[in-house]
């Protein structure tokens, strides 16, 4: 189990202001939804839109969370860490919590109007191939070395890319989320995928 102090989870975040001490804090895990909190997660405050996590800080706070990141002031007496973005900070956290596994993998991200999908299937077969381990993750579903898992959104959220990231080798990305990751993103027609292939092959 992973466990991270609140304050090193918060080396990246450059602003913040806190209601009390989080010096003690350890945190086990990241999680936005309070349905999934566990004891010890820090709990995210997103808002979406049709719901706004700050509405279930309580709930989180029963199932157990330390901590709580929010994007207002919240009166209660639990340690609440307050941001301008919960949204980027999610990103910040989940890349520290989990020991900057972008920086570990190889990551190809693919965009443009049509064949995403081809082009990602056809690099998790050619990496295949070379005996290399890989994941696509995109809007159809998630292929993790082989394993198939359905996807329940059509962009997914940082901090899960974040820990699929430090489990696998090779990620194939297909969802441009330049906004939140760093990533090597390659805009390409057909044609053009098919000299960067060879190109990543040399």
């Amino acid at each position: 189990m992973i466990r991270v102090k609140v304050t090193k989870l918060l080396e990246l975040v450059p602003f913040y202001r806190t209601n009390q001490s989080i010096e003690s804090i350890t945190i086990s895990g990241i999680t936005m939804d309070s349905r999934t909190v566990s004891h010890g997660d820090v709990f995210i405050c997103i808002r979406g839109s049709e719901t706004d996590g700050h509405a279930y800080v309580t709930s989180a706070i029963d199932q157990g969370a330390a901590v709580i990141i929010a994007e207002e002031d919240l009166d209660i007496d639990f340690p609440v860490i307050t941001v301008n973005d919960t949204t980027k900070i999610l990103a910040m956290v989940a890349s520290t919590f989990y020991d900057y596994p972008t920086e570990k993998v190889y990551t190809i991200g693919v965009t443009g109007t049509n064949g995403k999908t081809t082009i990602t299937y056809l690099l998790d077969e050619i990496y295949n191939l070379e005996k290399q381990t890989t994941a696509t993750i995109g809007t159809i579903q998630m292929k993790i070395a082989g394993d198939l898992y359905p996807v329940k959104n059509t962009t997914l959220i940082p901090f899960l890319y974040r820990e699929a990231s430090a489990k696998w080798l090779i990620v194939v990305w297909k969802q441009p989320l330049w906004r939140f990751l760093p990533m090597h993103l390659i805009k390409v027609e057909c044609m053009d995928a098919i000299l960067i292939l060879l190109f990543l092959r040399t």
